[in-house]
């Protein structure tokens, strides 16, 4: 009997560890190329190309069409504004943001920068990695590459090579926009102490 129970610890450790070592290789993968995806998407300027862009989350998410928010930049403190109310906001830079780079970034930061399984910020900000993360990390940032420049434009890219991507799970609108402006300036803080 004891036997039986060593073997089925043994085989459920096993099932729960690779698992774990999935996920991680999931989130790590994900973080990587929904990066590329954001940082690739948003110095695009051309404005037909941009409104295809915010059509198709429009046409792939419900209430995407919400998402468009407008924020704030304090450059002496190097964080939007949280609080406009009754402020003189002359002396800031208006910085708009469309529903694909609050989708994206959401996930982005949400999902993989601060709920990461390995501390950190790992491997995004490439804090204490382990070489399965950073792997893991940047096969998703060389097969976005591939297959980023497979399509001809952005629209057609999101439709056929993006919407087939594990990571396209990630994404939702579910954003409450005060806790996006809240983590959006955590990026930023995260990013200008690196």
């Amino acid at each position: 009997m004891k036997f039986l129970l060593v073997i089925f610890f043994l085989f459920f450790t096993n099932i729960v560890y690779g698992k774990s070592i999935i996920d991680n290789d999931l989130n790590d993968y994900c973080a990587g190329y929904l990066g590329e995806l954001y940082w690739t998407l948003d110095p695009i300027e051309e404005e037909s190309v941009r409104e295809n862009i915010k059509d198709f989350f429009n046409e792939n998410f419900d209430e995407a069409i919400n998402l468009n928010y407008n924020f704030y930049y304090d450059s002496k403190s190097g964080q939007f504004l949280t609080n406009i109310n009754n402020q003189d906001l002359t002396n800031f830079k208006k910085t708009n943001y469309p529903n694909f780079e609050i989708i994206i970034l959401n996930s982005y930061i949400s999902n993989f920068i601060l709920n990461n399984p390995h501390g950190n910020y790992c491997p995004a900000f490439g804090d204490e990695c382990t070489s399965s993360s950073l792997d893991s990390y940047f096969e998703a940032a060389e097969e976005f590459s591939k297959s980023w420049n497979s399509y001809d434009d952005p629209y057609q890219y999101l439709n056929k090579g993006f919407k087939n991507n594990k990571c396209f799970d990630f994404l939702h609108t579910n954003i409450n926009e005060d806790q996006f402006l809240i983590d959006l300036n955590l990026l930023i803080k995260i990013l200008l102490d690196k």
